[in-house]
């Protein structure tokens, strides 16, 4: 018994850590297995460099630092990963063999790996895969800020590979810094350049590349063969391949927009309207996809070209569907169907009305006084002096001068700066919230809407607000005939601040001021005393302090005239003597 004791203490540890090593239920093989090779160098090149999609083994061409993973299958089994092409092209297979690969298309040189290994390992079966891309070596050309060679990740496109030639070298790394994580160094080659891309080519923050055609970009691939990346139609109409993937020696040369260079548009009842440079294979199916497609209320049997003809144009009618070629200089306008024109257009009425909600209007016609029969009318409570209308100024179509555009009314002005600051403040109020008295039929009538408005009509608390220099300021119920002084009174009488000359009436709803007496007091308004200006306050102090001085100065000078003419008395009294 104690012998087998010994003999279990003895294998147990050993069936622990034999476990342990071979991972418990993990089918990966130990790196220091035999027949197992990891080249961690290479590992650790290819984590760093992600890419987008997965590679096309028919027209990748493999090159120098390439990794690729070898996996035999048979009575002896091997792999070896992260084997790197080295400089001549020749992938090194330990003590296996040379595999000559360097400007092979990949499938084939996968086929030369696998012969390679075939004299060896006759009845095995060798699969071999590419581990990770190498790095790309491209040249940038043309009228480019930085042209130049450039090295970007495996799997990149077009429009971030001219990107750094087209800002500047500098100004492009300073950018990647910018988006650089700190915690994840090895993102400076890779995502950040793409993260600054979407703000370089953008319609907003873009300007230093709308100086190029990037309708044109031409590249010119290793193998003598030609291709051109349409960048425009890649950001605008999403065609993926217009921005194709870059490739090792490729020549990509960037030119400048030119004035006299052709153009071609299309406008109307589409998305995105938009000009830029004619290419020969522009057609209007095209040009549709690149503005983002037709609206909802397009027409599309009405499709007209314009085209220059002489000193005048004529107008071709066109499919939308159209996929003949158009000539330099056409103008594309998609026609719209009149009957499904501001059919979305609605207004909102909210507040004391029986049927609050968003109601459909028509633009020009549908007036206040409508918008509130839609809602069946106000209620008991409203307090139809106090409403008013709210504009949303940025859902209204921008217009290239507003009736109240501010520069343009400088131009005859003689307004300080003081007064221009006013008018902007003024223009802001009065373009966004308009008050209305609804018992004003007519006035109701003529306030015509658009789209977005929203009308609200307040609850009337049958009170009025006493504020300002008073003693108890509040809420007081309203009680018809009386003025501002009976208020006053209401609410405690003035404070010792309150100026008696400075008593306002405020209405409800539009805010304006009124002297007292010249307008009822109604139910929402307010009853302002104001207090006895600061500066009158400080020049009244003044004063009774110059007076005061003055009074001094003025006895002062009477008890040393006095003392003068006692004094003369005196002398002359003395002298007599």
């Amino acid at each position: 018994m104690k012998r087998f004791l010994l003999l279990a203490t003895l294998i147990l540890p050993f069936g622990a850590v034999t476990a342990q090593n071979t991972g418990s239920g993990s089918n990966e093989r130990p790196r220091n297995a035999p027949g197992y090779f990891v080249d961690e160098i290479g590992l650790r090149m290819a984590a760093q460099l992600p890419f987008e999609g997965t590679v096309d083994p028919t027209t990748y061409i493999v090159g120098s630092m390439d990794l690729f993973t070898i996996e035999v299958k048979g009575s002896i089994s091997t792999i070896w990963r992260g084997l790197a092409v080295n400089s001549q092209g020749v992938l090194v297979i330990p003590n296996a063999g040379m595999a000559p690969v360097g400007g092979l298309i990949l499938q084939d040189a996968i086929l030369r790996i696998q012969t390679v290994l075939a004299t060896q390992y006759r009845s095995a079966s060798i699969d071999v895969y590419l581990e990770a891309p190498k790095q790309v070596n491209v040249h940038v050309t043309g009228d480019v800020i930085s042209p130049g060679r450039y090295v970007f990740p495996p799997q990149t496109r077009a429009d971030i590979a001219v990107m750094p030639a087209i800002l500047g070298a500098s100004t492009y790394r300073t950018s990647v810094k910018e988006n650089e994580d700190d915690r994840d160094q090895s993102s400076m080659a890779t995502r950040a350049p793409v993260v600054r891309a979407v703000d370089v080519f953008s319609a907003t923050k873009g300007t230093v590349p709308r100086q190029y055609n990037l309708r044109y970009v031409r590249i010119r691939r290793a193998d003598g063969t030609e291709t051109i990346a349409d960048l425009l139609s890649y950001f605008y109409g999403g065609d993926i391949s217009s921005n194709p993937f870059i490739q090792d020696g490729d020549v990509i040369t960037v030119y400048r927009k030119s004035s006299t260079a052709p153009r071609i548009s299309i406008s109307g009842a589409v998305r995105m309207p938009i000009e830029f440079e004619y290419r020969p294979d522009d057609t209007v199916a095209g040009l549709l996809k690149l503005s983002g497609g037709i609206v909802e209320h397009a027409d599309v049997q009405d499709v007209r070209v314009y085209r220059r003809s002489g000193a005048g144009a004529t107008m071709i009618q066109v499919s939308a569907d159209s996929t003949t070629p158009l000539e330099p200089n056409d103008r594309v306008v998609v026609g719209s169907l009149q009957n499904l024109l501001g059919q979305n257009v609605s207004a909102w009425i909210s507040g004391e009305v029986n049927t609050p909600g968003n109601y459909p209007i028509v633009e020009g016609q549908t007036s206040v006084y409508d918008l509130v029969q839609f809602a069946d009318g106000t209620t008991p409570d409203a307090l139809k002096a106090g409403a008013y209308l709210e504009r949303n100024t940025q859902a209204i179509p921008s217009q290239g001068l507003r009736d109240n555009d501010q520069l343009w009314m400088r131009r005859s002005s003689d307004q300080l700066s003081e007064g221009f600051q006013y008018l902007a403040e003024e223009q802001f109020f009065s373009g966004r919230f308009i008050f209305i008295d609804l018992r004003n039929e007519q006035r109701a009538k003529e306030l015509i809407l658009v789209d977005g408005d929203r009308l609200f009509v307040p609850r009337d608390k049958n009170s009025v607000f006493v504020f300002g220099q008073v003693k108890l300021t509040g809420f007081y119920a309203h009680q018809p005939g009386l003025g501002a002084d009976a208020y006053i009174r209401i609410a405690g009488g003035r404070a010792l601040a309150a100026d008696p000359q400075r008593v306002f009436i405020i209405k409800a709803g539009s805010r304006t001021w009124h002297e007292v007496g010249t307008v009822p007091i109604e139910p929402g308004d307010m009853v302002f005393v104001d207090r006895i200006p600061y500066e009158t306050v400080l020049s009244k102090r003044q004063y009774e302090l110059t007076l005061a001085q003055q009074r001094n100065n003025t006895y002062s000078l009477i008890l040393s005239t006095v003392a003068t003419i006692t004094s003369i008395i005196t002398t002359a009294i003395l002298i007599s003597r």
